[in-house]
């Protein structure tokens, strides 16, 4: 007697990253949607929203550093991030270090 075959169709949700661009604070972000901040890439452990990319339970960074600019057209200002270590704010004059 042939056993009977029964094939299941199962939703898996993603299964690669999502790039959606520069994190922001008060934005949803769903498992394996991948930001960037200062300059580093994140990828989401899971749902999240409010959570800090330094957050372990709901972030992985995945590349760290580089140099990370933008111009803001409205403000007029430069912000330059190496390294997430060296930034600097053309508008506040401002250059920052973060040390260990």
């Amino acid at each position: 007697m042939e056993a009977s075959k029964r094939s299941t169709i199962r939703t898996l949700g993603p299964v690669g990253l999502n790039p959606v661009g520069e994190y922001q604070e008060n934005t949803s972000y769903e498992r394996l949607d991948l930001v960037s901040h200062n300059g580093s890439s994140y990828v989401a452990l899971k749902a999240t929203l409010g959570h800090e990319v330094t957050d372990t339970e709901y972030w992985q960074r995945i590349a760290e550093g580089g140099i990370h600019m933008n111009y803001d057209a409205t403000l007029k200002a430069l912000n330059i991030a190496i390294n997430g270590i060296i930034s600097y704010n053309s508008e506040r004059k401002e250059l920052n270090i973060t040390t260990a």
